[in-house]
């Protein structure tokens, strides 16, 4: 049975395992409410936010999405990002 597995790697270096899920559409489901949430805080005219469209992830099975965002009063934006790693669950004996 496949599980998928949502990480999100901060800027700040900080990861985070968000939930394990037995489906795709439940895991991505997370990953775009955690982005919209997000969002709510770079709602002001000089602020940035921009997420990129689901890209595959090399050598693993999943996809990423990558989110710039910047407060206008910052002098440098920031990136975060959200993955997807499809795995295999192991039946336990």
């Amino acid at each position: 049975m496949k599980q998928y597995v949502v990480i999100n790697e901060q800027s700040s270096g900080l990861i985070f395992c968000i939930g394990i899920f037995d489906d795709y559409r439940t895991a991505i489901g997370e990953v775009m409410m955690q982005i919209w949430e997000f969002k709510d805080s770079y709602q002001k005219e000089d602020d940035t936010f921009k997420v990129t469209e689901p890209y595959d992830l090399e050598g693993e099975n999943g996809v990423g999405f990558a989110v710039t965002y910047k407060a206008g009063s910052w002098k440098a934006a920031f990136k975060d990002y959200y993955f997807i790693i499809e795995g295999v669950k192991e039946d336990k004996k």
